[in-house]
């Protein structure tokens, strides 16, 4: 739909619905079945098929039976094929991923959940780590404030690669390198 509205976007309700029914008449990667399949357990019948007029096949005396047991074969089949999209999903997930090792004193930075904008920063610096209480969970320290974070996965922290950071000395934006004592008691 964008590349056909690249020359005229005020036409974009024109083309809806060609570009929702290809989208609903494609074959689904993972499931190998269209979404209208799935749906009303037949193709769709397009333009072009009523021009060729193509001969309906006799189901035969009870055709709502015959047509539950197809569309629970379907089923079937999309669930087979979701198991095996999702366990090549996952292959290639793990594929690429690292273990990352955390331990008390890392410095780290803090998942921003609370961004007001786009332009927000993803990760807070200034961040130690002073307890593992679990192999997967962390309680962290602000450096600038002083203030514990409580239990944080390892999900929503990246580790930093400084051992010391530019911390801010006032709100005029003067900055200071200071070293950071790692001594939590």
């Amino acid at each position: 739909m964008a590349k056909k509205l690249q020359s005229d976007a005020s036409t974009w309700d024109v083309c809806l619905n060609q570009t929702i029914a290809a989208i609903r008449f494609q074959k689904n990667e993972s499931t190998k079945f269209s979404p209208f399949f799935l749906l009303y357990n037949r193709d769709p019948v397009l333009p072009i098929d009523n021009l060729l007029k193509p001969r309906r096949k006799y189901v035969g005396e009870d055709p709502h039976k015959i047509l539950l047991e197809q569309q629970h074969k379907s089923f079937i089949l999309v669930h087979r094929n979701l198991k095996k999209s999702k366990e090549k999903q996952k292959q290639n997930a793990d594929k690429n991923r690292q273990e990352i090792n955390l331990e008390i004193g890392d410095p780290v930075y803090f998942k921003n959940h609370l961004r007001k904008s786009k332009l927000d920063t993803k990760w807070k610096p200034y961040y130690r780590i002073i307890e593992k209480t679990s192999p997967v969970t962390f309680v962290l320290k602000n450096q600038l404030d002083g203030s514990v974070a409580k239990k944080v996965h390892l999900e929503h922290l990246k580790k930093a690669k400084i051992d010391e950071w530019v911390i801010p000395t006032n709100l005029e934006g003067k900055f200071a390198s200071i070293h950071i004592v790692t001594d939590f008691n």
